[in-house]
């Protein structure tokens, strides 16, 4: 009795770990990818994607998770949209970039917007571990087909337009939280249109390290290898 008894017990705090362990956060590392979706409160979070939806909106720390759903530790999401207005039905790319939907975006993430006119949309991803990131911008020709321009940290020297002559309506830099002019931080805006800027969606890609790769590689060799020597 008393050595069942002692299972049980054993067999709950492993359960209890587990489940503390599961609602600790984890920290960013290379290979994590943090999703933010723009659109209107009935969306939810759609695909592990952090919701933005209210002009000021913003996600403090302990409060945005990875697109596995596990909290982050320590990242926050700020937002600066002035004059600005949430929807759905989007204008611009459609239901179903195919592009977009191949890095990893729902086809939810591109319905939905945030517009603001005449002024930057300033999104900002705080506290992020000096990994090389890839950050994707989806965004949507503006109404007056005059497009739009992406900038990420604060550099002119990124500035990418995206109008109705652009191949897709997305744009990918490779960036690092040390060039931004804020600590630890990668600055998205979306600005430059007459009328209204619009974006969809953000993924940022912490961008696994080069001896990672080469690592799996070496143990993919090796694998072959010992296979053939036992044929």
């Amino acid at each position: 009795m008393a050595k069942k008894t002692t299972t049980i017990a054993i067999v709950a705090l492993f359960v209890c770990s587990l489940l503390v362990s599961a609602a600790q956060a984890v920290p960013v590392a290379p290979g994590t990818d943090i999703g933010i979706d723009f659109g209107v409160p009935s969306d939810g979070n759609v695909g592990n994607f952090n919701e933005i939806t209210t002009a000021g909106g913003g996600l403090t720390a302990g409060n945005v998770t990875n697109t596995l759903g596990q909290t982050l530790d320590g990242i926050s999401i700020i937002t600066n949209i002035p004059g600005s207005g949430f929807a759905n039905s989007d204008p611009g790319i459609g239901p179903a970039d195919p592009a977009a939907l191949a890095l990893g975006f729902q086809e939810e993430h591109l319905d939905d917007f945030v517009g603001a006119t005449g002024s930057f949309i300033d999104v900002f991803v705080r506290d992020l571990p000096d990994f090389p990131y890839l950050v994707t911008v989806v965004t949507a020709f503006d109404n007056a087909n005059l497009g739009v321009t992406v900038r990420v940290n604060n550099d002119p020297a990124t500035d990418v337009l995206i109008d109705t002559t652009s191949a897709t309506p997305f744009v990918t830099f490779a960036v690092s939280p040390s060039d931004a002019i804020f600590p630890n931080t990668i600055q998205v805006a979306v600005f430059g249109a007459a009328t209204t800027n619009i974006v969809n969606a953000i993924l940022l890609q912490a961008v696994p390290e080069p001896s990672t790769g080469l690592l799996l590689g070496f143990g993919l060799f090796g694998l072959i290898m010992r296979r053939r020597n036992r044929c």
